[in-house]
């Protein structure tokens, strides 16, 4: 493994390759892409890799644990999902749809303007409300992003559709 020695030296706070991300409250480590061995070509991601890439990814951060809004209420991160989505991520694809998954309902609430309605009793979950001309928008944008990564590494049909539905639910949203 010859990309160890590098990776456990960035790891080290004094290192040049670390440093802080005061935006994210957390330290991030930034690394340029490993040189491949000889005779390997390039690294890049296969159709393979990207698929089996999908329900993978939950986002999280520590940075306003103390702080007593919800994650989607703060301007800051509001304004980093906006931007985040700008890039046009196909969340909908790489995302973890399965329980517990808090990622897509926290990209939501930041895109589509949630506003608080009440506390549930059972479990102090907070009903929230979202603009649908927002959540419209999100789901064309979001489902056009998911098609398109699905045909360009050979999804079919059946897959797109359950992944589909899995992440309309993972937001919150009910499907027939």
């Amino acid at each position: 493994r010859p990309y160890r020695k590098t990776l456990m030296a960035a790891r080290k706070a004094d290192h040049p390759l670390q440093r802080n991300e005061k935006r994210a409250g957390a330290r991030l480590c930034y690394l340029s892409p490993p040189t491949p061995p000889a005779g390997t070509g390039s690294l890049s991601a296969t159709p393979d890799l990207i698929r089996n890439s999908e329900g993978k990814l939950e986002l999280f951060t520590s940075a306003y644990d103390d702080d007593p809004r919800e994650v989607w209420e703060i301007k800051r991160m509001i304004r980093w999902v906006k931007s985040a989505d700008k890039k046009g991520i196909p969340w909908f694809f790489f995302c973890n749809k399965t329980a517990p998954h808090i990622w897509l309902r926290i990209y939501a609430a930041c895109l589509c303007d949630a506003r608080r309605e009440g506390i549930y009793e059972e479990g102090r979950k907070i009903k929230v409300s979202l603009n649908p001309k927002k959540i419209s928008k999100l789901l064309d944008a979001n489902f056009l992003r998911l098609n398109q990564v699905c045909e360009a590494v050979g999804v079919s049909e059946n897959e797109i559709r359950r992944i589909s539905f899995a992440s309309a639910g993972a937001i919150g949203l009910e499907m027939p």
